[in-house]
């Protein structure tokens, strides 16, 4: 049995008399199916309280009540048991080359994937086109009860989206858009954040408590947990690796769209003629040689590295995180990129443990799942 969400570690504490359905469903978490007189044992509620909870759980739709406890005599007692399959999340991933989508159950078992049209081909529809594909792809998944999307951008706290490449840098209220046409609850999250919070809960993160989750794709990015906490900041551009400066020749940058670090990447690799490269592409670039282990490549990672050293120093120094997880589309990920940038920081006086996501490619669906289910399930408990 999964560990219940924070949300409702909040609804249990909000008060010294917990509501009963809360306390049912709060020992069917953590005990799985049970009778109703063993709720009665479990939460030291009346036999009468634990019936009239039970069928208010029913009612929300958390629960069932069938089978029976094998190996009992006489009158067997059904068992009540919860239906987390019934109140499915779906988690649309826009973060990598390609469109996930992965159907959740409330407590984030893997029901249904399938991987569509690839990030790129998606961003050239018109933003029409962009919005109906969505729409769509929700609709072939019909037992989501919520839907959360995982993206690159800055999402703001009034669930507006701006600087997504992948939704053509113009600000859209992509929550509200998506909401009215599939008439589901929407969670709207950055991609670095979305994959952040995966890595926290069922990677690398799960026994630290202050992390960073470094993203190396088309762009740069980071998700940051401080306390146990995903950290996005007044205007949810926390982590935002990209807008850096790692010297005062970034600061030369026009385009705030391409932001200072990969400014400076991209300007030390074209004056070096290290490596020939396109402006829009350079990232995928160098990676997509680097993974034919190509020599002008790997000179080329070795610059990325040491102005990636130079940012993470910066975020390093002034959160001091148990750990430093690192993701990327490129194989050999741990050997030309986490080993080279964890000596650059020693080098510094660092000694932040730094690795490779376990979770990969999973790690923004998976993320963005858990937040989509957790505010899900808060808000059938809260329900009336």
């Amino acid at each position: 049995m999964s560990a219940p969400s924070q949300q409702l570690n909040n609804l249990l504490s909000v008060s010294h008399r917990v509501p009963s359905h809360l306390r049912v469903y709060q020992a069917l978490r953590e005990h799985g199916s049970s009778t109703r007189p063993e709720i009665a044992l479990t939460t030291g509620l009346s036999l009468p309280a634990v019936s009239t909870a039970v069928d208010d759980l029913k009612t929300r739709g958390l629960v069932v009540e069938d089978g029976k406890r094998s190996g009992a005599t006489g009158r067997r007692p059904r068992l009540v048991r919860l239906i987390p399959e019934e109140n499915a999340v779906l988690a649309i991933d826009l973060g990598g080359e390609y469109l996930h989508a992965t159907l959740f159950d409330l407590y984030g078992a893997v029901l249904e994937t399938r991987d569509d049209m690839g990030v790129g081909a998606f961003s050239r529809l018109s933003m029409t086109e962009r919005i109906d594909t969505l729409v769509k792809l929700a609709k072939r998944f019909p037992k989501a009860r919520a839907l959360g999307l995982s993206v690159p951008g800055v999402v703001q706290p009034d669930g507006m989206l701006w600087q997504s490449w992948v939704f053509g840098f113009e600000s859209i209220k992509l929550c509200t858009i998506l909401a009215e046409k599939t008439k589901l609850p929407i969670q709207l999250e950055n991609d670095a954040n979305a994959a952040a919070w995966g890595e926290f809960k069922c990677g690398h993160g799960i026994n630290s408590s202050t992390m960073i989750f470094v993203t190396l794709g088309p762009a740069i990015g980071a998700g940051i947990i401080v306390d146990g906490k995903l950290h996005r900041g007044r205007h949810g551009m926390a982590g935002e690796l990209a807008l850096i400066a790692p010297n005062t020749q970034s600061l030369a940058n026009d385009d705030p769209r391409f932001g200072a670090l990969a400014f400076s990447i991209y300007e030390g690799l074209r004056e070096a003629a290290i490596f020939d490269i396109t402006r829009a592409d350079w990232m995928r670039d160098v990676f997509e040689a680097a993974n034919r282990l190509e020599s002008k490549a790997i000179a080329a990672l070795e610059h990325v590295v040491r102005h990636l050293a130079l940012a993470l120093s910066g975020a390093a120094a002034t959160l001091d995180p148990d750990l430093i997880v690192m993701r990327g589309e490129l194989p050999h990920l741990e050997k030309l990129i986490v080993q080279p940038t964890r000596v650059h920081l020693e080098r510094l006086g660092l000694r932040n443990s730094i690795k490779t996501s376990n979770l990969g490619g999973h790690a923004g669906a998976l993320g963005v799942a858990l937040m989509t289910a957790a505010n899900l399930e808060s808000q059938l408990l809260e329900a009336k």
